[in-house]
């Protein structure tokens, strides 16, 4: 459409209305809005302030219209890759950590790439640079997109993928952001040296692949052949996103009660640990103070606050987060050493 005012005529029978908003030349706004059926020659207008691609939605039940640019929400049920360095398409993942956010890592070809949104069955828009014409990666570096039709993607607006490779892609749909990482910025899981007391070797060095929950909130339950405190529908594993941001999303966590290393009994207590071997291991636990072989220390978690840990084999072992009441979601980011207990 052309920028300009616009309502919506409708014809019944021998009557000429039209739909408009209740005020006169409305300002669209990104939601469905209020609307009135009036007779025509007193409807009022919504001002379309520039020429662009809209989407218009008027639902009679309710009363409402919404006029949304194509490039201002991305709606999609589904996203996915496209273009010549894909072939045929390759659906992204839906980040655990964060609804809005899709990701995919794995081998690209040479060639052009844009994002098609799969919404409501049909797969009308897509995610491509903000100016038109094949562009540059931005290899690594967060870049904001637009929309346009995917006939228009594919024909004439897409990054251009330079070389065939391992690549890891992350879009934010909310943010309206991608980011694309070759195997030369990609991002990297954490490796950690420490005492492995069970195979004894010092140091012996670890990349963090996933991180197991140890505390007294199960108890000390245990899996089958697993060391005393470990059962792995606790464990936390790597977005596809970032590999140092781990995932633990599912049933509520328990909140039991058990005796801590020191003999005191504490409820729902819980650290992160990089092993399930032994409890003298590698760990990422709170900033209470703690000491070996003298008190424990516990931070008292909030859902939808985030944390900081502190990581380690020392005195940190010793020091544990309680989990708030009603958590199912915890983020544990080991590159910023910080976690997150909250409700999904």
């Amino acid at each position: 459409m052309n920028a300009g005012k616009i309502n919506f005529p409708v014809h019944f029978g021998d009557e000429e209305n039209a739909i408009g908003p209740e005020t006169v030349d409305a300002t669209p706004t990104l939601g469905e809005m209020p609307a009135v059926i009036t007779d025509r020659s007193d409807a009022n207008y919504w001002i379309i302030p520039e020429a662009d691609t809209y989407r218009i939605t008027i639902n009679m039940n309710n009363q409402t219209v919404k006029i949304v640019a194509a490039g201002a929400v991305v709606e999609a049920d589904q996203v996915f890759l496209a273009g010549s360095a894909v072939g045929e398409q390759v659906e992204m993942t839906q980040t655990l950590e964060n609804e809005n956010v899709y990701a995919w890592r794995g081998e690209l070809s040479s060639g052009s790439l844009y994002i098609p949104f799969t919404f409501e069955g049909e797969q009308k828009m897509a995610a491509v640079p903000m100016q038109n014409g094949n562009h540059d990666i931005n290899d690594g570096q967060s870049s904001s997109f637009t929309q346009v039709t995917t006939n228009t993607a594919g024909a004439s607006r897409y990054w251009t993928i330079p070389s065939s490779g391992v690549y890891r892609i992350v879009l934010n749909k909310e943010e309206k952001t991608v980011t694309i990482y070759s195997d030369k910025t990609d991002l990297q899981p954490k490796t950690i040296s420490w005492n492995n007391t069970t195979l004894g070797i010092n140091p012996y060095k670890t990349t963090i692949e996933k991180l197991y929950m140890y505390g007294t909130f199960n108890a000390f339950d245990h899996d089958p052949g697993a060391f005393t405190g470990y059962q792995d529908k606790f464990n936390l594993y790597p977005s596809l996103a970032d590999p140092c941001v781990f995932v633990y999303k599912g049933d509520a966590l328990p909140r039991s009660s058990q005796k801590d290393e020191r003999g005191n009994v504490v409820q729902a207590s819980v650290k992160f640990a990089v092993d399930n071997h032994n409890n003298n291991v590698y760990a990422f636990g709170s900033t209470a103070d703690a000491k070996r072989n003298d008190h424990n220390g516990y931070i008292t978690a909030k859902l939808g606050v985030e944390e900081k840990m502190v990581e380690g084999q020392s005195h940190n072992r010793y020091a544990y987060f309680i989990i708030p009441e009603g958590c199912n979601f915890v983020v544990v980011n080991v590159r910023n050493n910080t976690v997150l207990f909250d409700k999904k």
